[in-house]
């Protein structure tokens, strides 16, 4: 795998990671919800059969919560020990870790670190190509 590869599917599985947990904030609050319903309407089964239907909804959201979080641990340990290759002190290193891991803008990283929208892309340009280049040499 190329080291943006890398990079990109760390930043995609943290993304990925921040919609799962929206999605079961949802099914908490819809479960909790009916919940309540169902203690104060106790007349029918359809309360009952609604609530059970929001358990499986947050069931499936805490299963695919799980899921998004083993696949963002696994990529942000890749990303991060590709990252750690660069010689301490790289504003490289520092620009790819906020890119990637921190899933900052590229405003966002430019106005933090005081450098122009080309020298942030000029920088994370030959950090890539570093990395390429130590993977290759690794490789050999």
């Amino acid at each position: 795998m190329q080291p943006l590869e890398i990079l990109q599917e760390a930043r995609n599985a943290k993304l990925y990671l921040l919609e799962a947990e929206e999605r079961l904030q949802e099914a908490e609050s819809i479960a909790e919800g009916t919940r309540a319903a169902r203690y104060d309407n106790t007349s029918g089964r359809s309360s009952t059969r609604y609530y059970s239907s929001s358990l499986n909804a947050l069931d499936a959201a805490i299963d695919n919560y799980r899921l998004a979080f083993s696949r963002f641990i696994n990529a942000e340990l890749q990303a991060w020990l590709l990252i750690d290759k660069l010689p301490d002190g790289q504003q490289g290193k520092l620009i790819l870790f906020a890119r990637y891991c921190c899933c900052r803008k590229w405003a966002d990283i430019e106005r933090r670190y005081n450098i122009s929208t080309c020298t942030s892309h000029r920088i994370h340009r030959a950090s890539l190509q570093e990395l390429a280049k130590l993977q290759q040499e690794a490789a050999s």
